[in-house]
């Protein structure tokens, strides 16, 4: 299940900035992005079920291209970022944007049919913050309750989801939980050597 909900989570995440202008309430973007992935999935469920290679491309062809890639080391690195070598980061980065990367691939042959429901978009004071809740509804079980965070950066009109909460839980804090621990425990050299190694799994 978890991996249901990242993947599409994460394609949300990756496609926004394509539908994101100054006019686009956050509520419209995420659904009709949400209604042209799970389209695609349910169009294409046997293929991407069947073959992995579909599934890596996607997420590598909708998902990396979008991604601030050492912005995410950052947040993931947290205070270990600036004790780390220029080498260190470099390689966490891309290390940890591949372990990304197959974690959602995964998840996409998972897909069964779940659709997405969004609320109307909630702004703060300054409207260059805003959160949109919403529930992705299962065949079977209950609704997941996820809540996507927005932020328009400094000299862009542009909205761009900066975190993602599902039942509650971050997905950049608990990414950064997991490997602050590790690290604290064997290192940062040891970290990246078992990303490389394929080791490590998301929690």
């Amino acid at each position: 299940m978890k991996y249901i909900v990242n993947s599409v989570v994460a394609l949300l995440l990756t496609v926004t900035t394509t539908f994101a202008d100054a006019a686009t309430d956050p509520k419209s973007m995420l659904q009709e992005v949400a209604n042209n992935i799970t389209n695609y999935l349910s169009e294409n469920k046997d293929k991407v079920a069947n073959d992995q290679s579909i599934a890596l491309n996607l997420v590598k062809n909708e998902l990396v291209p979008f991604i601030d890639q050492e912005a995410l080391g950052r947040r993931v690195l947290a205070r270990e970022w600036n004790n780390a070598t220029a080498d260190q980061q470099k390689i966490f980065v891309e290390k940890f944007v591949d372990l990304v990367i197959d974690t959602y691939a995964k998840g996409l042959a998972q897909y069964d049919g779940q659709t997405f429901e969004f609320e109307d978009t909630e702004y703060n004071k300054a409207k260059d913050a805003a959160r949109v809740k919403s529930q992705m509804k299962q065949q079977k079980g209950e609704p997941v309750k996820i809540d996507y965070y927005l932020k328009k950066p400094k000299g862009m009109d542009e909205w761009r989801v900066v975190d993602v909460r599902i039942e509650g839980i971050s997905m950049a804090t608990s990414y950064r939980n997991q490997f602050a621990q590790q690290i604290k425990q064997e290192g940062l050299d040891s970290v990246i050597k078992k990303l490389a190694n394929n080791e490590i799994e998301l929690k």
